[in-house]
């Protein structure tokens, strides 16, 4: 997510940080016996519908720090 790293302060995201496990459907793939195909996702709300953002490995620790700095601001009541 490039947009979090031009931010001059620390983003605080509301969501959650889930990991998708599917199968592609081709016979010949690892997935047909048994390890399916795996891809991180944030989910969240906007406009009062649940959306979905498939993340890299790369923006994993920069959006996971982002949620548990917004549920920390949550908690503290701020």
């Amino acid at each position: 997510m490039p947009c979090i790293a031009s931010r001059s302060r620390p983003l605080l995201l509301r969501g959650a940080l889930s990991t998708f496990r599917r199968r592609c459907g081709k016979p010949s793939c690892r997935c047909a016996n048994g390890a399916p195909h795996e891809s991180l996702a944030l989910s969240f709300t906007e406009a009062g519908r649940t959306k979905i953002l498939t993340l890299s490995a790369s923006e994993l620790a920069e959006v996971a720090a982002a949620i548990e700095r917004y549920q920390r601001r949550a908690s503290s009541g701020t």
